[in-house]
């Protein structure tokens, strides 16, 4: 499995923010198929120390072309989703994206549309800093 470019700076992101990284990757095995999401995190919520578990998938949209790249991470969060649902549904998917692919992203009335139509889940990260900028669910 090849790593995103921003892989890292997720993953340190997300350390700063109290998150552990749990599983890099997150691996379901169905049958005789191997699905990796990139990671699975999880943080401690609340008095009673319940869990709060995700599942992230990362994208740092660098092609050429946007619409590509976006209708390609739209696949594999649609089907990442529905194998959560199926495997682990108390965890939820997030797509990290960098705060100036999300802005090139927006730009782009077809892909703004297929964003808020689709509910996809966003974690919008400053990978300058090292910090989340925006969860969007």
């Amino acid at each position: 499995m090849a790593r995103d470019t921003i892989h890292g700076a997720v993953v340190e992101t997300l350390n700063n923010e109290g998150w552990i990284v749990t599983h890099d990757p997150l691996t379901f095995r169905l049958n005789k198929n191997r699905v990796m999401v990139d990671l699975g995190i999880e943080r401690i919520i609340g008095v009673e120390k319940d869990k709060e578990r995700l599942a992230i998938e990362v994208k740092s949209f660098t092609n050429v072309s946007t619409l590509h790249a976006y209708y390609e991470a739209l696949g594999q969060y649609i089907f990442y989703s529905d194998l959560l649902e199926f495997k682990e549904s108390d965890r939820t998917l997030f797509l990290a994206i960098p705060q100036d692919a999300y802005s090139k992203l927006l730009k782009n009335d077809l892909i703004e549309m297929s964003l808020n139509w689709r509910s996809v889940r966003l974690l919008i990260i400053d990978i300058v800093e090292r910090k989340i900028v925006q969860w969007i669910n």
